[in-house]
């Protein structure tokens, strides 16, 4: 058995907040199920639902090996050779996702000072993460109720500055859409981000009470829903059918925020919720991969592998994509099938073979 390398602990409530952070995200500008036009507060409310069925089975993963990481038990539950495969493939999909929000941020900051190269922000911000990551979770997570009270707050006023420019007929015509087309912009919603949270296995096992774990995780996951749910609907109040033409929406609803000439350009507070939810993805998705690196290759201390790890993620993020568009339409036609064995796939089999061989922390102290 590998030895624990991570000796912070986090209570229930900054697992909360870090979960509904990490689903704000960078969905907080590139908005989920955007296909679905005036519906798509409707397809996203759909794939919280799913999503919060996916984080029940993450959960219930994860109570069946207390105190373990997906990179402990796989070896059990699926054998030393393909359990270590599907571990490598694990934190792979970590990596990759690392890499996939830094290109996110570094974009939108290109997009604001385009004179800049994108490697300037890409390298800026993983050294930000980096030094978050090598502090440990505890860090990482103590960040998180500011950042989501800072969200809401945000929110809030930012809702209600623009009521003004809200049209009711924006919403309408409501699921103009077949069922078919509906269930698939639903569950690239729930693959986009609330199934992401499955990295969060890796987290799971550093929370002080294991008997909290279900209710503050879905509770988390709410939250992150309410929030991109609420700005949705507010997105398409006010920019009606014409929302989906631009590469972030929410910056341009709240650019067209004026009242009286005096309180404008609030542009300015959605983008630091971005910095901040962005940074608080990218340094759980690091965290992550690094610690799970270090398992897998049996190391005593995860620190090593920061520099590296972060060198590679700043490299893959800039051949991921040549602009913005291919970003969009990886994530609109790619990512949903991609992400399914890593969110939905892998997970379940691991709990049904667990449940049906009565596999446990017991077995795996044994080996």
């Amino acid at each position: 058995m590998v030895t624990v390398l991570e000796k912070g602990r986090i209570s229930s409530l900054h697992l909360t907040a870090t979960i509904a952070v990490f689903i704000i995200g960078t969905s907080v500008l590139l908005p989920p199920a955007r296909d679905a036009k005036q519906s798509e507060w409707l397809a996203v409310s759909a794939g919280m639902i799913m999503g919060l069925l996916y984080n029940a089975m993450y959960v219930m993963l994860a109570v069946q090996f207390p105190g373990r990481i997906p990179i402990e038990y796989n070896d059990i539950i699926f054998g030393r050779y393909l359990g270590k495969a599907i571990s490598a493939l694990q934190l792979w999909f970590a990596f990759h996702l690392g890499s996939l929000v830094l290109r996110n941020i570094s974009e939108f900051f290109v997009s604001i000072m385009p004179e800049t190269p994108i490697i300037a922000f890409a390298v800026l911000m993983m050294l930000v993460c980096a030094s978050a990551a090598r502090n440990g979770i505890e860090t990482i997570a103590d960040c998180g109720p500011l950042i989501m009270l800072i969200c809401f707050l945000t929110l809030f006023f930012d809702i209600s500055l623009g009521m003004k420019d809200i049209k009711v007929s924006n919403y309408l015509p409501l699921l103009n859409m077949s069922l078919n087309k509906f269930f698939r912009e639903s569950y690239g919603a729930a693959s986009f981000p609330f199934a992401e949270t499955v990295i969060f296995l890796m987290i799971f096992p550093f929370v002080k009470k294991r008997e909290e774990l279900m209710t503050s995780t879905l509770k988390g996951v709410f939250l992150g829903g309410a929030f991109l749910i609420l700005e949705i609907i507010r997105n398409i109040g006010v920019l009606g059918q014409i929302e989906d033409i631009y590469t972030y929406p929410t910056f341009e609803a709240v650019r067209l925020i004026d009242v009286a000439n005096i309180v404008t350009r609030l542009e300015i507070a959605i983008s630091g919720v971005f910095i901040l939810t962005a940074f608080m993805k990218l340094s759980a998705l690091f965290y992550v991969t690094v610690l799970g690196s270090a398992h897998l290759l049996k190391m005593r201390s995860y620190l090593p592998l920061v520099l590296p790890v972060g060198s590679m993620m700043i490299l893959l993020s800039l051949i991921n994509f040549d602009n913005v568009v291919e970003n969009i339409e990886f994530a609109a036609r790619i990512y949903p099938v991609y992400s399914f064995p890593f969110e939905l796939l892998i997970p379940m089999i691991s709990l049904l073979v667990a449940k049906f061989r009565r596999l446990s922390i017991n077995k795996l102290s044994s080996e």
